[in-house]
């Protein structure tokens, strides 16, 4: 197929492709499931997953292991946390350990508060 993109193979949830010209190939995974909620993930094309959600309120002083929506495959990349109120309060210090790939524990330096988190994975 001259100047076209040919499919190669199709299985397990993904497709390759191939460029004739090149013989270049690559797969894509055809899984977008998600989860629109409060607590929620998006599966992307290339098999990145973004994750949110809120934690329960955390006392000062106190940590909490909170569980993600899904577990990602391979590797828990990335967590941003910040406060979940309305308050004009100053900001929070804590800190965040993942802990493998489904959960991860915060522990919170000031304020009781709960917390909203968006996690990066694969």
């Amino acid at each position: 197929m001259a100047g076209g993109i040919a499919l190669q193979s199709s299985s397990g949830g993904t497709v390759t492709f191939t460029i004739p010209e090149t013989s270049t190939s690559s797969t894509v995974s055809l899984d977008f499931t998600s989860l629109k909620s409060t607590n929620g993930y998006q599966k992307l094309p290339g098999g990145i997953i973004i994750q949110w959600g809120t934690t329960a309120s955390i006392a000062s002083g106190a940590t909490v292991t909170t569980n993600l929506p899904i577990s990602f495959p391979s590797s828990f990349v990335n967590i941003q946390i910040s406060r979940l109120e309305a308050s004009t309060a100053a900001s929070y210090r804590g800190g965040v350990v993942i802990n493998n790939t489904s959960q991860f524990t915060f522990y919170n330096s000031e304020r009781t508060a709960p917390f909203f988190y968006i996690a990066i994975g694969y």
